[in-house]
């Protein structure tokens, strides 16, 4: 996907979640950025009702609640629970991003980029999922 906007600024997405910046500067020319992939952290609110969420919203602002964290990279969500549906107890899944059914979407924190490959970001979950055990999460 293209990207461009009247600064002469181009923006190319890779299928990868990466991309390459090219910005043309008067008397330098044009100068290129390889740009990698971003990584969110989305936050959701445990309750799932209305009135637990205002608690939660209230807390918050003191620094307290009941969260839920995953973290976007490539694509996925990636996050730890009590995983009934994992034969091997890992607690460990994936989603889409902002779609973690068991809670309530709050809120995205933008956490920079990363500049591992999507099959280094694999090989890491893979590693994390023989020891973040679903029977562990409390």
């Amino acid at each position: 996907k293209k990207e461009e906007n009247n600064e002469l600024v181009l923006y190319l997405h890779l299928a990868d979640g990466r991309g390459w910046l090219f910005d043309r500067k008067p008397g330098v020319g044009v100068l290129c950025v390889r740009h990698e992939a971003p990584v969110i952290v989305h936050i959701y609110d445990v309750p799932r009702h209305k009135a637990g969420q205002k608690i939660n919203g209230f807390f918050r602002a003191i620094g307290l609640g009941a969260f839920h964290a995953g973290v976007e990279i490539f694509g996925k969500e990636w996050s730890f629970g009590c995983q009934e549906r994992d034969a091997n107890g890992c607690g460990v899944f994936s989603c889409a991003p902002r779609g973690c059914e068991a809670h309530r979407y709050r809120e995205e924190v933008p956490m920079g980029h990363t500049d591992l490959s999507e099959e280094e970001v694999l090989r890491i979950v893979q590693l994390m999922r023989a020891d973040w055990l679903s029977q562990d999460y409390d």
